[in-house]
């Protein structure tokens, strides 16, 4: 049900970390680090646990449908 959803979520997920580790070669400097620790760790709890979330929603959703079916 959610699946395509799910799979677009990871996807910008990993396209913009890929793009963190880029910006973190070329940018070094305290703002950076704090940037780092007051926002992206955050960002790098939240986002997979949503997507894990997202799943386990699915999973329930897809059991409920399969439970209905006569």
């Amino acid at each position: 049900m959610l699946n395509h959803e799910i799979e677009k979520i990871s996807n910008e997920w990993r396209i913009l970390e890929n793009q963190w580790n880029s910006t973190c070669q070329h940018w070094n400097d305290s703002m950076r680090q704090r940037f780092e620790r007051e926002f992206w760790q955050e960002f790098e709890r939240l986002v997979p646990a949503y997507l894990r979330k997202l799943e386990e929603t699915d999973q329930f959703i897809s059991k409920v449908y399969r439970e209905l079916e006569f």
